[in-house]
């Protein structure tokens, strides 16, 4: 079952004050204003929930993918699965190589589905990264919704010497594979003229 939470904010004035706000007879009040409203779907944090009959996650994909060679500066780190994934885990660094995340504070991108997790992390032209998972250090493995922890994973990808990726709109469309897939082009109708 997913858990969606929706804030929603509007910014107007309380029918109270539209009350109190009227002026004199014969003067229409004020027209209310809404300046603003404000949609943010995204997936709650769950704890995980032992299910013996679940089998352990895995890495489906993960962007950059191994062996990549990718532009640097922004980076949102992604790591697909295939099990719904709860809160738990973080990316590090392979060792003797670099990280392109902080090893001290990650923030999630959680998809619906939740079996893909995303991070953004910046990286340095011309150099190369490696990232653990699951490693065996507390809150560093990752834990599938089902109560099991993932087996170690580690992925290395390479950056290009420029130009540096600068927002994150950018650092988005970087990872293809999760792009929209193109619509399906509308099939043409001719018209048929024949002989009864």
């Amino acid at each position: 079952m997913k858990a969606v939470v929706v804030i929603v904010t509007i910014l107007a004035a309380p029918p109270m004050a539209q009350a109190q706000a009227a002026g004199p007879p014969g003067v229409a009040p004020p027209t209310p204003q809404t300046d603003e409203l404000m949609v943010m779907p995204h997936a709650e944090c769950l704890e995980p929930k032992r299910d013996p009959l679940t089998p352990s996650p895995h890495v489906v994909s993960t962007f950059p993918a191994r062996g990549s060679v990718v532009r640097p500066g922004l980076l949102y780190l992604r790591a697909t699965f295939d099990e719904p994934m709860s809160c738990r885990g973080f990316f590090l660094a392979m060792a003797r190589m670099h990280s392109p995340c902080s090893s001290e504070r990650q923030a999630w991108v959680l998809s619906f589905d939740r079996k893909t997790i995303r991070t953004l992390c910046h990286t340095e032209p011309s150099n190369v990264y490696g990232v653990r998972m699951s490693i065996d250090l507390p809150g560093a493995q990752f834990v599938s919704l089902a109560g099991h922890a993932m087996d170690p994973y580690e992925f290395s990808f390479t950056t290009s010497p420029g130009p540096e990726v600068t927002t994150a709109h950018e650092a988005i469309d970087q990872d293809v594979e999760m792009l929209p897939k193109p619509k399906d082009e509308p099939i043409p109708l001719y018209e048929f003229r024949g002989k009864h």
